[in-house]
């Protein structure tokens, strides 16, 4: 006996590798491979960025600091490439109250648009497929907004009517960039979850956004805008612990950090710097420091 069920277990998998590739694919990767973009981790809400501190906060891979989250750009992905992977942060209130957010990064805005929308449909709805565009309120959030809430498969009569508790989604993209972030309270009839929490914790991702979309394009044009080694390098060593510190929350020494590239920039204009550069990578670097302080 068993030895047919381990017959009848290779018999399955060989099945699945055949006619699922993806599943195949699955297989042949270690966790290690599961790698999200770096330039994630810039967008990542910290423990006192919460309106209520946490009990527990995530994420809960010990081994990378972080767990990874699956985001689908496609209606119907085809193989294991077609899955965006990003990073998931899970967070416990209280024995009612928990919920997590998953940030992802993308090849095309077009994609993070999709993935802003799969990302409801895999968390939210149990029957009733329904994800308005917009926020809760009508504030403006992103490129793209959608939402979802138990009370959307009530009002339609797809919800049992004696179910206990709340479940409210908001998702967004901007950019590149996507954000999914849920609530979940068990203790509150449907309905009456403060989705303003939703909407603020959105807004501030959306903040973090715009700094990391900015510190993607010193990635890109830094080394082409400054020819000069050595003034790169030193551009180059500010920004990064910039983002050290911006990473840690730090904000009052990231400020520091981002205005001494500032000083730099001005030592150099006429230099080592031209002009079309100066006026490029000040711009950038005026509008983190209006991000960063909007953020404290």
């Amino acid at each position: 006996m068993k030895n047919l069920y381990l017959i009848i277990f290779f018999v399955t998998i060989f099945c699945l590798q055949v006619f699922f590739p993806a599943f195949g694919q699955y297989l042949d990767r270690s966790p290690e491979t599961y790698s999200p973009p770096e330039n994630i981790r810039n967008i990542m809400l910290l423990e006192n960025e919460f309106p209520w501190k946490p009990i527990k906060m995530g994420p809960e891979l010990k081994n990378r600091g972080l767990s990874v989250a699956g985001w689908q750009p496609f209606e119907k992905p085809r193989i294991w490439e077609d899955i965006v992977i990003g990073i998931s942060q899970n967070f416990i209130v209280n024995t009612n109250l928990c919920g997590f957010i998953k940030y992802g990064f993308f090849e095309k805005p077009e994609y993070a648009r999709k993935g802003a929308i799969t990302s409801i449909i895999h968390h939210g709805p149990e029957f009733y497929h329904f994800w308005p565009e917009g926020s809760f309120s009508g504030v403006e959030i992103g490129d793209h907004t959608f939402r979802w809430e138990f009370m959307l498969e009530k009002n339609v009569g797809f919800l049992n009517p004696d179910y206990v508790g709340d479940r409210a989604i908001l998702s967004f993209c901007k950019g590149k960039y996507a954000v999914m972030i849920m609530e979940n309270d068990d203790s509150l009839p449907v309905g009456l979850m403060d989705k303003t929490v939703l909407e603020n914790l959105a807004k501030k991702c959306e903040k973090k956004i715009d700094v990391a979309t900015l510190l993607d394009n010193f990635g890109a044009e830094l080394p082409t805008l400054i020819t000069n080694q050595g003034i790169l390098r030193s551009l180059q060593a500010k920004l990064d612990v910039f983002t050290k510190n911006y990473r840690k929350g730090e904000y009052k020494t990231a400020l520091k950090n981002i205005n001494a590239f500032v000083n730099e920039l001005d030592a150099q204009r006429g230099k080592h710097v031209s002009e079309q550069a100066y006026q490029t990578l000040k711009t950038y670097a005026e509008t983190i420091i209006t991000n960063v302080n909007s953020l404290m």
